[in-house]
C-alpha cells in the first residue's frame, strides 16, 4: 500500500510550507494570545500546521495504491453422455449406477482441490441435470464449443467426459478440442463387441412432391451377422402396405440398396413407415423401422432471377433457392428477351434497374400486377430509377463510390423468424459493397438487418422488407452474397445458414397474403426434439395489426385428444410456444377473441420423429482414446475412474491461477480523515475559545 499523486513530489514542499506560512500569521503576529502560555502557542501552531499541510495536500489529488492478490482454482467439467444410445447396450445398469453414484461421488472427491462443474449433454446442454439418458441425438463437438464459450476467460483445468465415443449431430469432436486448451480425461462406456442387427441405415427422399407425380424413396439396409438370409422391406402409409422387397444379404456385414417409386396424392402433409421385418436374434429392432413425412403439393411457385451482368451472387442464390423443392428457378441477363412476368410468383432483380438497362416497362409491369420484387443493389444500379420504384428504402445524394458495410442483425424483427444466434452471425461474414449516399426508410418498411461500417452499427438499412397496397418488396443494399455463402459453409460445414435466408426471403415475398382478420405461420413440420412454435397476426376490420385480442390455439393429435395454449403478446404480433410435442400429425385451430367478434383460423403440422440414437448400437472408443492423446489427457474404463484425482493432482499443468489486483482510491473519499481534520480544528478552537481568544 502506497500513496501517490498526480503531481510531482517536490510539490509536497510547498504543502508543509503553505502549513508553516498559516500556523506562523495565525499564532506569532496575533497580540490576542499574550496571555497564553507559550507551550499552548506552539501547540496550537502545530494544529493548524498539520491541518492546513493536508488540506494542500489535497489539492495534489492523492490517492492510496493498494495490491492484493486473488487465487482462482482449477475449473474441472464433469460431463456425461445423456443420450438414448448410452443404455441401449447389455451394461446399462452400469451406466444409469455411474450417472447416480460414480460421477457424483468423484465431483466431490474433485471438488476438494478444484472447483467442479456438472454437465449432461446430448441434443442440449444441461448443467446439474437429472441424467434420464432420452435425448434424441448427440453433438460432442457442440458441447466442446459450449464449455469453451463459458471458460474460454478461466481457468479451466481438465474436462472429464464419459460418452460411448457415437455422435450424430455437429462435425467431428476431434476437430474442436483443441479450442478448449485443456486435457480431455474420456471414460469410455458402451460396449465395443458386433451385434447382429438388421437396420435402416440411410433413407432418403424429397420433401415435397406433386400431386399426380411419382416420388422417389431409397434406402439402405445394413445387416450385421446374417449372411445369406434374407428379410423383407416394406412402405406403409397410415398402416395401410403401400409397396415391399426383399433383400438378401451377403457376407459378415452387408449393405443393400433398395428403392421404391409411390404415388403422391392426396394433397397435404402424408405420413409414412419404412419398415424392415426383423430377424431372429437382432441386439435391438428399434432401427428396423423409420418415419418420414412429405408434403404433396399442387404445383411449385416460379421465380424468376434478373441480373444486369453476370455475378457470383446469382449462382449463390440460384443454389440456395434450388435446393427447396417447392421453388423453380430461372435466370436470365436483362439484355435476353425477358419471359411473360404474370407466370412468376417472384422476381429478383441483380443490379437493376442500371443505366444500360433501365427496364422500365417491366418495373411497371411488376407494380401493376403486384408481383413480388427482390433488388439486389449494385455499383451498376441506377439508385434514381430505383428510388421512383418505392420499394421502402432510398437513397440520395448517391455518389460513384460504395461503401464496405457488414450487418447488424435487427432483433425485433418480425416479418418472418431468424434465430439472434443466426443472425448474428451474419455480422460476422465479410462485408458487401453498398452504394455510397444517404439512405431513408418509408414508414412501412422493416429492417432485417442494419449497416454496420466497422464496429459502428449505423441507422442506414442494410436488408429491409416492405409492402405497399398489397405489392411486396424486399432491398438488399449491396452486392458480396456469394462471400456470405462460402464464410457460412466454413463455419458450419452447410450452407444451411445461409440458404434458410435466401429461402425465407423468398417465401415471405412470395406468399400471397389472405384477407384474413387472423394469420397464423409456423413451420409445417418440427422434429419431437425442438419446441413446435408458431406466430399470429390479428387485424382489424380496417387491416391494421392490433394486440388487443386474446388469441387461443386448440392443437389436436391423432388420437382426438385436445391440447389448450395462449399465445403471448410480442410487439405487434402474437407468439406461442408449444414446447415438445410427440411425433405426429396434428391440426390446430387458433380463435382471436373480442367482446365483438371472434375469428379462426385453420392449419395442420407434423412432428416427425428423431431416432438417429439406435443407428449406432457398438461403441467408439477409439474416438475417445483420440480426443484424450490429442489435448494430452488419458482415456479410462468406469473401473478406473477413481484413478483420476490423482492423475489430475499429479498433472503439473492443472493448478491455481493467481491474479494481482491493483486499486486505486481517492484518499479524500476516506471518511476517516475528515473526522481527523475535524478533531484538530475543534481541539483548536475549543483551546482558543477557552483562553479567550476567537
Amino acid at each position: 500500500m502506497e500513496i501517490i499523486t498526480t503531481y510531482p513530489l517536490w510539490y509536497l514542499l510547498l504543502c508543509v510550507l503553505a502549513g508553516i506560512g498559516a500556523a506562523a500569521l495565525l499564532y506569532f503576529r496575533d497580540r490576542n494570545l499574550k496571555d497564553f502560555h507559550p507551550a499552548i502557542i506552539k501547540i496550537l501552531a502545530g494544529l493548524r500546521f498539520v491541518v492546513v499541510t493536508i488540506l494542500a495536500f489535497f489539492l495534489l489529488e492523492p490517492m492510496l495504491k493498494m495490491m492484493s492478490q486473488d487465487v482462482e482454482a482449477p475449473v474441472v467439467v464433469v460431463a456425461l453422455d445423456n443420450s438414448a444410445s448410452m443404455v441401449l447396450s447389455a451394461d446399462s445398469s452400469n451406466v444409469r449406477m455411474l450417472a447416480a453414484e460414480g460421477l457424483p461421488e468423484l465431483a466431490s472427491r474433485l471438488g476438494q482441490k478444484f472447483e467442479v462443474r456438472t454437465y449432461g449433454f446430448g441434443d442440449k446442454i444441461q448443467e446439474n441435470p437429472t441424467f434420464d439418458f432420452k435425448d434424441r441425438e448427440t453433438d460432442i463437438a457442440g458441447f466442446l464449443n459450449e464449455i469453451y464459450q463459458r471458460y474460454s476467460n478461466r481457468n479451466l483445468g481438465a474436462v472429464i467426459l464419459a460418452s460411448d465415443g457415437l455422435y450424430n449431430r455437429g462435425m467431428n469432436p476431434i476437430h474442436r478440442s483443441h479450442l478448449l486448451g485443456a486435457p480431455i480425461y474420456t471414460i469410455a462406456l458402451g460396449d465395443t463387441t458386433a451385434r447382429k442387427d438388421v437396420l435402416i441405415r440411410d433413407l432418403s427422399h424429397n420433401q415435397l412432391a406433386y400431386l399426380g407425380n411419382d416420388f422417389p424413396v431409397e434406402m439402405i439396409v445394413e445387416a450385421r451377422g446374417y449372411d445369406g438370409e434374407a428379410t423383407e422391406v416394406s412402405i406403409l402409409k397410415n398402416g395401410q402396405e403401400l409397396a415391399r422387397q426383399q433383400v438378401r444379404f451377403q457376407g459378415e456385414v452387408s449393405q443393400q440398396a433398395v428403392k421404391f417409386l409411390l404415388p403422391a396424392e392426396p394433397v397435404g402433409i402424408q405420413r409414412f413407415t419404412a419398415s424392415v421385418k426383423p430377424l431372429s436374434g437382432e441386439f435391438t429392432t428399434l432401427n428396423n423401422t423409420r418415419e418420414f413425412y412429405l408434403e404433396i403439393l399442387d404445383s411449385k411457385q416460379k421465380i424468376l432471377v434478373v441480373a444486369n451482368a453476370p455475378h457470383p451472387d446469382i449462382r449463390a442464390i440460384r443454389l440456395a433457392l434450388e435446393t427447396h423443392e417447392n421453388y423453380e428457378v430461372e435466370v436470365i441477363l436483362a439484355g435476353e428477351v425477358m419471359p411473360v412476368l404474370e407466370e412468376y410468383n417472384l422476381v429478383v432483380l441483380h443490379g437493376l434497374p442500371s443505366r444500360q438497362f433501365p427496364i422500365g416497362t417491366y418495373l411497371n409491369a411488376i407494380r401493376d400486377k403486384n408481383i413480388p420484387t427482390w433488388f439486389i443493389l449494385t455499383g451498376q444500379s441506377d439508385l434514381q430509377a430505383f428510388n421512383n420504384f418505392n420499394a421502402g428504402v432510398r437513397i440520395s445524394n448517391p455518389r460513384a463510390t460504395s461503401n464496405a458495410v457488414g450487418s447488424a442483425f435487427n432483433s425485433t424483427f418480425s416479418l418472418f423468424s431468424i434465430e439472434a444466434e443466426t443472425g448474428h452471425h451474419f455480422g460476422k461474414l465479410p462485408p458487401l459493397s453498398a452504394p455510397f449516399g444517404d439512405y431513408q426508410l418509408t414508414t412501412q418498411a422493416q429492417v432485417l438487418m442494419y449497416q454496420r461500417v466497422g464496429a459502428v452499427k449505423t441507422e442506414y438499412p442494410l436488408f429491409a422488407f416492405t409492402e405497399v397496397n398489397d405489392q411486396k418488396a424486399a432491398v438488399l443494399v449491396g452486392e458480396g452474397l456469394w462471400r456470405w455463402r462460402t464464410m457460412s459453409y466454413a463455419d458450419f460445414r452447410s450452407h444451411d445458414v445461409f440458404n434458410s435466408l435466401v429461402q425465407k426471403t423468398a417465401q415471405y415475398l412470395s406468399a400471397r397474403e389472405s384477407k384474413a382478420f387472423l394469420r397464423i405461420s409456423g413451420a409445417r413440420t418440427f422434429r419431437e426434439n425442438e419446441p413446435v412454435v408458431f406466430r399470429a397476426e390479428s387485424y382489424n376490420k380496417s387491416y391494421e395489426l392490433v394486440t388487443d385480442p386474446e388469441v387461443i390455439m386448440e392443437i389436436t393429435d391423432e388420437e382426438g385428444r385436445t391440447y389448450e395454449f395462449s399465445f403471448s403478446r410480442a410487439g405487434n404480433a402474437y407468439r406461442l410456444q408449444a414446447g415438445l410435442l410427440p411425433a405426429g400429425n396434428y391440426r390446430y385451430i387458433a380463435t382471436s377473441i373480442t367482446t365483438a367478434e371472434r375469428h379462426t383460423a385453420e392449419g395442420a403440422f407434423s412432428v416427425v420423429p428423431v431416432n438417429v440414437e439406435a443407428m449406432q448400437t457398438r461403441a467408439n472408443h477409439q474416438l475417445l482414446y483420440q480426443l484424450s492423446q490429442t489435448t494430452s489427457g488419458a482415456m479410462l474404463y468406469p473401473d478406473n475412474l477413481q484413478q483420476l484425482p490423482e492423475m489430475l493432482a499429479e498433472s503439473g499443468e492443472i493448478a491455481s491461477v493467481i491474479y494481482d489486483r491493483k486499486e486505486l482510491a481517492d484518499l479524500i473519499n476516506l471518511r476517516w480523515i475528515f473526522f481527523c481534520l475535524l478533531a484538530l480544528l475543534a481541539i483548536e478552537w475549543f483551546i482558543r475559545k477557552r483562553g479567550g481568544a476567537y
